[in-house]
């Protein structure tokens, strides 16, 4: 029996449940899509010069385009939810991606953040 996950986006039209199969297809996707935030993050988002400006706009455009293209392939949206999808906050969009990529990576997003980073040391 193939496995797949089931995703809803209300907030773009998407009520119904879609199956989407993880693919290796699929996640090159997400990985791709997770590339390019990573590539954006890396971007100073303080720009002091025209080139910093222009660099990473043209990163930030980049991932919105990339984050777009990734949700309607995988969904298979119609127009009027890739126009949907347009009218999103840059918030939002990313969200409804992050909960798709979660799902198909298999990643529980509710799991507690493990990151032991900004805690003092117990020691």
């Amino acid at each position: 029996m193939e496995e797949y996950i089931e995703f809803k986006a209300p907030e773009i039209g998407l009520n119904r449940a879609k199956k989407v199969v993880p693919t290796n297809r699929v996640i090159r996707k997400v990985l791709a899509v997770q590339l390019s935030q990573a590539k954006t993050t890396s971007v100073t988002d303080t720009p002091e010069t025209v080139e910093e400006m222009e660099n990473y706009t043209n990163a930030v455009i980049k991932l919105l385009d990339d984050t777009e293209d990734f949700l309607t392939a995988t969904l298979g949206l119609n127009k009027k939810q890739q126009e949907a999808l347009e009218d999103l906050t840059q918030e939002q969009l990313g969200s409804l991606s992050g909960r798709l990529q979660a799902l198909l990576m298999h990643v529980d997003d509710s799991a507690p953040d493990t990151d032991q980073e900004d805690e003092p040391d117990p020691k």
